[in-house]
């Protein structure tokens, strides 16, 4: 969860409402954008050596 550090403050800043439980590598996010974009999954947020799941490419985008 290392990388979660960095994750928080591109969440303050993009997001309005945010929504993250992890344990042991699984996950649930509901991430609620400014501009109404929701970003959900059930997958791990973060994957060794592929880096921030798929789902969360909305909001990284811009980082």
């Amino acid at each position: 969860m290392e990388w979660f550090a960095g994750f928080l403050p591109i969440v303050s800043e993009r997001a309005r409402h945010c929504i993250v439980v992890d344990s042991m590598g699984d996950a649930l996010f509901r991430i609620c954008l400014h501009d109404g974009e929701v970003i959900e999954g059930d997958g791990p947020l973060f994957e060794l050596g592929r880096g921030p799941a798929a789902a969360l490419k909305p909001l990284l985008k811009w980082a």
